[in-house]
């Protein structure tokens, strides 16, 4: 990284060139971000480009607020700045908007009324010359590689709203030159003009003088895909000036560039400008669509022709080549392919930083300036140009839609299948031969009995084993052993209001009359007692599925050992409930909220075991989610009386069944003796205007308004917690 002094182009300096250019942005000024890279808590990660970064949590500490650590300068906090050029415009953005800054204006000047360009079905390059050519009064033609699409979306719906669109067969597009031109004299027809912008650019620092069409004439003018002119190279200049002239870009500072390289010309932008200006900057550039001998003719014929702008005395000052450090991706392959786990990084990315990255091209250079930042002994600044190109992203969702499926639907999708699976392993289990009725019953038990809710719990297993696995892709089979694990909970502990427990056998109980929103099992005119039955053969089933794919892991005992005590507690809890209501027994001076024991705590326990991590090492993390549990208990038996039953799937019945409530309890406290008189002569019995005198008593001592003090204060609380 030896600097030079400020080379002059054509007798005139670098700065001086920029200035007296006319641009289609406004300002070269863009918005600078630092991340933070920390540590995660997992261990024994494969260090591969895949899922290296699952090791790493990232922070946005720009806009992060002060209190999360805001811009400080914290020691031994690995960072690097990020150039946030996918800002510069709401649709033509980052590195292409660079390369046209200058480009542009030159062509009008020379009097160009179209422009033809080319580039794939999804191309960036094509959407901003569309995009900025209507903005400057100039008709836009794009031929895009491929077929049209049925849906068009991202960049190719881009360039159909904002320029003339014509699809390439491959096979033509394989020799885009002579298509290129032949699509031009189309347009310029007989008394029309057909130039390169290549040929226009290299003319005009020798020819400065406005072009105008006469006689309506068309003047067409051919950009090659990419736009990898020395014009190009000006707008990425610019950019170079306007940060070196940032009070966080120091002039003798040693700075490492990241960029990734399509064509190469930004790459070759940045470090020719770094060199004009004397900066001690270090320009490294992943290869993504091309050889490094490719690469580096680009840059050697880039520099040629920007070399013959220069005043003699400085042509020797720039090397031929050598100027940029072309590297390869850490996991290379075909131009375009995306890896398995890369939207997931992507999504990881976004969701800490605020930063949408694409997995073609930026998250290329975000791997690139990860790492630096890590191993660069040197200490040097690591600084990565964001290129923009982030719409891709939605051609991307069309070509592997696999990966893009919102994650809670493709996680239930994924969760049911599983059902499925353990379904047909009871009908079928050979310790037992179920007759034809006997499969058939259960078949229409458990669809009845274990679908239809929301499947919060069990997914919530799957989704905590995701996040232990800090943003890296868990494995099919990873995937599936949490599937079953949250089967387990939904299965036996599934139930939506109240402790878990047995759903089939607390309905019983609890002389329930709907479950969301259809009678209970044992309701059903041929069930009847039979339920009962059903709710221990469910149960049993429990411990065979843990056997069959958990025995032999280092964790099985302690899966036992964790359902075994959930079981314990859940059924301990039941009985306080149920003695309290037994009719006839009927004592409201036992009702306290230890009554309620709700282990929320057992979805994330399973999702930790999987993980191979110690429940010993994590007292605190099952403080934190029993007191979530309790939080979320307490809201149940506020909507159980002030809840709309069709939101809910069920009628509440917590009044009637004489429930160990919250609110009942609140009640209790703060009621006088004639209210008291009220509540105990109305709570616990089935007739309407019971259960509505005990509700407008609610009403009356305004437990709404301290169920809503109860919410604030707890959220407030766990959010401390947490931090």
């Amino acid at each position: 990284m030896r600097p030079a002094p400020a080379l002059a182009v054509g007798g005139r300096t670098l700065a001086n060139i920029l200035s007296a250019t006319e641009w289609i942005l406004p300002t070269p000024a863009t918005q600078v971000h630092t991340v933070s890279v920390l540590p995660s808590h997992s261990s024994g990660r494969k260090e591969t480009a895949k899922v290296r970064f699952g090791n790493f949590a990232f922070s946005n500490i720009t806009t992060a607020p002060k209190s999360s650590g805001g811009k400080g300068k914290e020691q031994g906090i690995l960072r690097f700045d990020m150039v946030r050029d996918d800002l510069l415009h709401p649709l033509a953005n980052g590195n292409k908007a660079r390369k046209l800054d200058a480009l542009l204006p030159l062509l009008r000047r020379r009097g160009a009324t179209d422009l033809i360009t080319c580039g794939g079905c999804q191309s960036a390059h094509a959407a901003a010359v569309a995009v900025h050519c209507a903005e400057w009064g100039i008709r836009s033609h794009l031929l895009l590689r491929g077929e049209q699409l049925d849906v068009p979306t991202g960049y190719n719906l881009i360039s159909l709203m904002f320029g003339n669109v014509t699809y390439a067969a491959w096979s033509v597009y394989a020799h885009r030159d002579e298509m290129l031109y032949e699509h031009a004299m189309k347009v310029a027809s007989t008394n029309g003009t057909v130039l390169w912008a290549d040929d226009i650019v290299r003319d005009d620092f020798a020819v400065d003088e406005e072009i105008l069409c006469e006689n309506d004439s068309r003047r067409v003018v051919i950009v090659k895909e990419g736009a990898g002119t020395v014009q190009a190279l000006l707008g990425v200049m610019r950019l170079v000036e306007h940060l070196s002239n940032l009070s966080s870009f120091q002039k003798d500072e040693e700075i490492h560039i990241v960029v990734d390289a399509g064509t190469g010309t930004t790459a070759v932008g940045l470090a020719l400008g770094a060199v004009c200006l004397g900066l001690h900057w270090r320009v490294t550039a992943v290869m993504l669509a091309d050889t490094l001998e490719r690469y580096r003719e680009l840059e050697k014929s880039l520099i040629s022709d920007f070399k013959g702008l220069c005043h003699e005395d400085c042509r020797d000052m720039i090397r031929a080549d050598g100027l940029v450090y072309w590297v390869d991706r850490f996991l290379p392959r075909k131009f375009g392919k995306v890896l398995s786990g890369e939207i997931a990084t992507c999504r990881h990315v976004a969701q800490q930083t605020g930063i949408l990255l694409d997995p073609v091209y930026t998250l290329a250079a975000w791997e690139q300036a990860v790492d630096l930042c890590r191993v660069d002994s040197r200490g040097a600044k690591v600084v990565m140009i964001h290129t923009g190109g982030t719409l891709g992203l939605f051609g991307l969702a069309q070509r592997y839609p696999q990966h893009f499926t919102a994650a809670n639907e493709q996680s239930t999708a994924t969760f049911r299948r599983v059902y499925q699976t353990l379904k047909a392993e009871l009908l079928h289990d050979s310790a037992f031969d179920f007759n034809e009725d006997a499969v058939q019953w259960l078949d229409g038990m458990l669809d009845y009995n274990v679908l239809g809710g929301k499947l919060n719990r069990g997914l919530a297993v799957i989704e905590s084993y995701k996040l232990l696995k800090a943003g890296s892709e868990p494995s099919e089979d990873e995937v599936f052993l949490a599937c079953i694990l949250g089967w387990g909970i939904e299965w036996v502990y599934i139930y939506d209001d109240g402790p878990m427990i047995y759903l089939i056998l607390d309905d019983i109980m609890d002389n329930s009359q709907t479950r969301r929103g259809k009678p209970c099992w044992y309701r059903l005119p041929k069930v009847g007692l039979i339920a009962i039955n059903d709710g221990l053969i469910l149960r049993s089933q429990i411990s065979r599925i843990f056997k069959r794919y958990f025995y032999g892991k280092t964790y099985y005992v302690d899966l036992l050992d964790l359902f075994n005590e959930v079981e314990f507690k859940t059924t301990s809890g039941e009985l306080l409930d149920q003695i309290t209501t037994n009719e006839g027994e009927k004592d409201l001076s036992k009702y306290t909220t230890d009554n309620k024991i709700v282990f929320t705590y057992c979805k994330v326990a399973c999702a930790l075991l999987l993980s191979g991590w110690n429940l010993d090492d994590y007292v605190q993390t099952t403080h934190i989610l029993v007191e979530m549990g309790v939080y979320f208990q307490i809201q149940d038996d506020y909507l159980d009386c002030f809840g709309d039953p069709e939101d809910m799937g069920k009628i509440g019945t917590d009044i009637e069944d004489y429930k160990c409530s919250w609110l009942f309890v609140q009640a209790l406290a703060c009621v006088d003796e004639k209210q008291k008189d009220i509540l105990f002569e109305n709570y616990g019995k089935s007739d309407p205007a019971c259960v509505e005198k005990v509700k407008a008593l609610y009403k009356e001592l305004n437990l709404e308004s301290v169920f809503s003090q109860y919410e604030r204060e707890t959220d407030l609380r766990h959010r401390s917690t947490t931090e």
